[in-house]
């Protein structure tokens, strides 16, 4: 299932070692707040989130059993998205000056450097921050490394319908045209069941759900754009983690594991991906849809995870094993400015350091990508006609 580089068999010894440490340990609970990714750690039994996570402050009781598991499965991330290397590095410099650009979850990690990387080619760059407070800090630190001051931000939050119809409403207005949406932002193995204001299991309705309906809201201004336009969707490897989307259980309400969550949440984003070009290929637009992963990458992604100081040296390997934020950012650099991509020879398809790959069985059901539109639609009470 997995391609594995020279180093695969140190990669698969450390994640049989977590998982052995996890079954052999007798499951001691410890306290903390919820975690931010491991290059942030400091040396303190458990760490503060991240300021812009969404339940900042939040505790959960974290049994150390489960803790380990949680961080082998951090690690597989890792070792699946690791090819050798960094991967390669999109170094082309097209000419996005005419082009305006949205980007969910631009305020940090992956969103944040491919809102540099593009307004360093000179698009007008509109990226969504949950919290107003770090609107500020995050349109200078763009300013100041893409040497543009055509950066702006608004507030979004994908775990509300009512802020994804508020913000699509405030940007619309904003801009006359959309060439480049990035649907970027997203939450990763929340440790317990949690809802989104709609009351949808949080990961699919933040990684699913709410990037589905403001697409539905911004494919208006999509179409304005010039031949040419994106809208990029941000999944993963881990839709590896599920065969097929659980449509009698979608909303975890009867069984509820993270991994298991996450996974079809990103299942969901290649599905979305592969029926929405479908469908605009039908209607004869020339916008290209496509998904990618990242890789596993050093981000705040994983801020839902507890680290105390012991499990550091278990969470070492895990560094080796993951890109840098620029490095991670380069496929969807790739898939929003390399102008040789066409519907015709990209569209629906998911990439990953920067070349098609193919996904699972589960995630080329067409049957089942057409199903999840309907679903999505019933689910929000709101139709998206292409």
């Amino acid at each position: 299932m997995f391609s594995f580089g020279t180093s695969c068999v140190s990669k698969i010894i450390c994640v049989l070692a977590i998982f052995a440490l996890a079954h052999g340990w007798t499951g001691r609970p410890c306290f903390g707040k919820l975690e931010t990714s491991l290059p942030h750690l400091h040396g303190r039994t458990s760490l503060r989130m991240s300021q812009d996570s969404p339940d900042s402050g939040e505790s959960f009781l974290v049994k150390r059993k489960d803790f380990i598991k949680t961080a082998a499965g951090g690690v597989l991330v890792a070792v699946v998205g690791k090819s050798i290397g960094d991967g390669p590095e999109y170094r082309k410099k097209p000419d996005l000056s005419d082009k305006n650009v949205v980007i969910t979850g631009g305020n940090t990690g992956l969103g944040k450097e491919t809102a540099i990387r593009l307004a360093g080619l000179g698009a007008n760059v509109v990226i969504t921050c949950r919290r107003p407070d770090t609107i500020e800090a995050a349109i200078e630190d763009i300013k100041k490394a893409s040497k543009s001051n055509k950066v702006s931000a608004m507030t979004l939050d994908l775990a509300s319908m009512a802020s994804i119809a508020s913000f699509a409403k405030e940007v619309k207005s904003a801009l006359p045209k959309i060439d480049i949406l990035v649907n970027n932002a997203g939450v990763m193995a929340i440790p317990e069941r949690k809802t989104t204001a709609e009351g949808f299991e949080y990961q699919l309705g933040v990684n699913h759900l709410g990037h589905f309906y403001l697409t539905s809201l911004l494919l208006d201004k999509i179409r304005k754009a010039k031949a040419g336009a994106r809208i990029v969707n941000v999944s993963s490897e881990a839709h590896r983690f599920v065969k097929e989307v659980n449509f009698d259980d979608l909303m975890a309400e009867k069984e509820y594991a993270p991994w298991t969550a996450y996974g079809q949440s990103k299942l969901s984003n290649i599905l979305f991906t592969k029926e929405l070009q479908k469908r605009l290929n039908q209607a004869g637009d020339s916008i290209t849809c496509t998904a990618c992963h990242p890789g596993g990458v050093r981000t705040e992604l994983g801020r839902y995870l507890d680290i105390p100081v012991w499990a550091y040296p278990l969470l070492v390997p895990l560094v080796y094993f993951t890109k840098s934020v620029k490095m991670g950012a380069q496929t969807q650099v790739f898939l929003s400015a390399e102008q040789s991509l066409t519907p015709q020879n990209s569209g629906g398809l998911y990439y990953d350091n920067c070349k098609a790959k193919d996904p699972t069985a589960g995630a080329k059901d067409m049957e089942a990508a057409a199903k999840l539109w309907k679903v999505s639609e019933e689910y929000l009470g709101k139709k998206f006609s292409v």
